[in-house]
């Protein structure tokens, strides 16, 4: 088992059957010899990180709402949407130049209701940073930074698609995983009965596409045969022809 208790071991029931007893050993500072050696390693984190925060806070020229670390440990900073753009910019110049996702979530009743973040990692030291951005019910709208980081375009299409949230600027701004005629956003809290809405039902969300041409039929995903529709063979198909 010595062999296992190393860095970047798994410590769980899959690693070692054993138990319990063999995790809470393992993860013991009297018997595990790598745990004061990762807590100082984390403590020399946490120490850059803060002085890191420090300098973002003193060199960014606009306004940051809040900087913090959360855990990760990592840096977490929330500015207002109008800075999105101008934030994303300064820490691209600071090294942070790989943009790993673009998400957001819906925090009803929580005022501003939507919240936009950005997780950014400088892959030469090995850091992430998060950028938030709150938006209110009525205009859950924000700049789109697809011209400032390329990977941003199909995360914004993504959010926009699930949470209603429009990314201005954005080349290609429709939805990316529903269908076009999609009825709501699947990750708005009014899907939860909690809120007092029930959940769709699979099949009843969606509009009924329309037809005219076996073109049109295609795109939608019907069947063509010799050049005439054939939509009686697949029941999952709720297409009409225009009349």
């Amino acid at each position: 088992m010595e062999e296992m208790t190393g860095k970047g071991r798994f410590i769980g029931p899959a690693a070692f059957p054993q138990g319990e007893e063999e995790i809470a050993r393992i993860t013991d500072p009297d018997t595990d010899p790598y745990f004061e050696e990762l807590a100082a390693e984390r403590e020399a984190l946490i120490e850059e990180l803060s002085q890191e925060m420090e300098e973002i806070g003193s060199a960014y020229p606009g306004t940051i709402e809040e900087i913090k670390l959360e855990a990760g440990p990592q840096i977490v900073v929330r500015v207002p949407r109008e800075e999105n753009k101008k934030m994303l910019s300064f820490l691209k110049e600071r090294g942070y130049r790989l943009l790993s996702y673009v998400a957001g979530e819906d925090y009803t009743p929580r005022k501003p209701r939507f919240e936009v973040f950005y997780e950014l990692i400088d892959i030469e030291r090995g850091r992430r940073i998060r950028v938030r951005c709150g938006l209110p019910e009525e205009d859950p709208t924000i700049a789109s930074v697809e011209d400032i980081f390329i990977t941003a375009s199909w995360h914004e299409r993504e959010t926009y698609d699930l949470l209603g949230i429009t990314f201005e600027g954005h080349s290609d701004m429709r939805r990316l995983i529903l269908p076009p005629n999609w009825d709501g956003f699947p990750l708005r809290k009014e899907y939860d009965p909690i809120f007092g809405k029930l959940a769709w039902k699979l099949g009843t969300n969606v509009l009924t596409p329309t037809y005219e041409t076996p073109q049109e039929l295609m795109k939608l995903g019907g069947r063509v045969s010799d050049g005439e529709p054939v939509v009686e063979e697949d029941p999952g198909f709720r297409g009409k022809k225009r009349t």
